[in-house]
């Protein structure tokens, strides 16, 4: 028996909840991964449902950050300095030796 197709509504409602993890999208909508891609594809909303929901997770991470730098974690503050400091120097440079 075929599984109805899920609404692309109930797609972004789905996408909202599971925070854009897809492997969890496509499990509550017993869909693959393939055809759930498909669907993504052609949908500009669901797109930016997706966008949306991974944005979330990144201005999260970004927070955790933050609370880790200000309780003087050092790999936090050096994550930070090498990437969002790097515009100041902050960078770890590889020097490759060519006199072969």
């Amino acid at each position: 028996m075929k599984t109805p197709r899920v609404s692309d509504e109930t797609l972004i409602e789905l996408i909202r909840k599971y925070k854009g993890f897809v492997t969890a999208v496509c499990r509550a909508s017993d869909m693959s991964r393939q055809n759930f891609y498909k669907r993504l594809q052609n949908n500009t909303d669901m797109q930016d449902a997706l966008a949306d929901a991974r944005e979330e997770i990144i201005d999260l991470a970004e927070s955790k950050l933050i609370r880790l730098i200000e309780d003087l974690t050092p790999q936090a503050i050096m994550f930070a300095l090498k990437t969002i400091g790097r515009d100041r120097g902050y960078i770890e440079k590889q020097e490759i030796d060519q006199t072969n």
